[in-house]
């Protein structure tokens, strides 16, 4: 892998701390530090150039709504790795990045700033620059697991992606975003050809597996899937997520959805902070988070079932790990293409799911009850 530098914006976040964390344990690159306080992202940035000796780490200050700071911080680098929460500012860090002859990704879980992505498209791949979007777990897995998934059938029916979180987060700023996100993204379920707004009739019970059991879960809408249906000829899809605990789900999640809490920044600032409390009142072990495909279709003239399942105890490392295997896969050249892409139709899965294996997130793969190789390709 040849040496690169990648400035992490939002670096001295939970998120952005654990991907440059990540990045400097599981690859060779140099690393900026970079946020809108660049006191904190200095001092952040020499923890960890203790942390790893010998390292290349800085640090500096670059704010997303300031395109001059962003320019001067991208001088130097060759990709930008955005972890901030103002992913409404995607567009100006991108044409920040085409400036300066940089590439980006992001770990944006809102589909909003894909539009202003596509918008670039034209530009980004004129200037020869790669931009990966939706990179993560959530998004960015689930569209490599159906495609992980298509080489055991001969035709594939139906997929069904579920997500289910035990985790105490502490991290507001996080939080109001997921709170934000909820009356924007009333769900999606892909029946008879289309997709179609869900209801809470379009639930499914998914089964977990060992501390989580079988949970309820319920639709959401990811953008990395609206193409997935017609390129592997399903006839039904969906991706869907349990809730936190009891309380979370009935006193925080439901009323952002019902009330429209966009429209009032004081509720947002209540609920997060219930949201902090009521996770740690009332989220019990074990704690972590479980990521799994559940496919059907035909093989051989017979039915077939393949199941992928993911599983880390820690939520930031979860997301941290599947961006760093996709940027393995950069580093190397091999989905380093000028366009603009998304993590889970860029990457090879085969490999993606391997690596994350290898740096520590827990990958089953099986057919028809059985295990497989987790690098098997059919």
């Amino acid at each position: 892998m040849d040496e690169r530098r990648f400035l992490v914006l939002g670096g001295y976040g939970a998120v952005g701390l654990t991907v440059a964390r990540t990045l400097l344990r599981h690859t060779e690159t140099a690393i900026v530090i970079a946020g809108r306080d660049g006191e904190r992202a200095l001092e952040v940035s020499r923890q960890l150039a203790e942390e790893f000796p010998g390292r290349d780490v800085r640090g500096v200050a670059a704010d997303a709504g300031d395109p001059e700071s962003l320019r001067k911080a991208l001088s130097e680098a060759t990709m930008v790795v955005c972890c901030h929460s103002a992913t409404h500012l995607a567009g100006n860090v991108v044409r920040a990045a085409l400036e300066t002859g940089a590439d980006y990704l992001d770990i944006h879980f809102s589909q909003e700033h894909v539009a202003q992505l596509e918008s670039l498209a034209v530009e980004i791949a004129a200037a020869g620059r790669c931009c990966i979007t939706q990179a993560g777990f959530h998004p960015g897995l689930a569209a490599a697991f159906v495609r992980r998934a298509a080489p055991f059938f001969d035709t594939m029916e139906s997929t069904v992606v579920a997500l289910a979180m035990k985790e105490v987060i502490a991290d507001r700023t996080s939080l109001k975003s997921l709170l934000r996100d909820i009356d924007k993204d009333p769900g999606a379920v892909f029946r008879d050809g289309v997709w179609r707004r869900a209801t809470w009739r379009d639930s499914v019970r998914a089964d977990f597996g060992v501390g989580f059991g079988e949970r309820s879960c319920y639709p959401i809408d990811l953008y990395e899937m609206r193409s997935i249906p017609e390129q592997h000829g399903l006839s039904e899809a969906g991706v869907y997520a349990a809730g936190f605990n009891w309380f979370v789900d009935s006193f925080v999640l439901m009323p952002a959805y019902v009330l429209h809490l966009n429209r009032w920044e004081w509720s947002l600032e209540l609920l997060s902070h219930w949201f902090v409390w009521g996770l740690r009142r009332f989220t019990r072990p074990p704690f972590g988070t479980v990521f799994q495909l559940d496919a059907r279709g035909r093989h051989q003239g017979h039915e077939r079932v393949v199941r992928i399942r993911s599983a880390h105890e820690d939520g930031y490392l979860f997301t941290a790990i599947p961006v760093v295997a996709c940027l393995r896969q950069y580093l190397d050249g091999s989905i380093r293409h000028p366009g603009l892409w998304m993590m889970g139709h860029a990457c090879d899965p085969v490999r993606l799911l391997a690596d994350m294996n290898r740096m520590g997130v827990r990958t089953e793969v099986t057919v028809d009850g059985a295990h497989v190789d987790a690098e098997a390709r059919r």
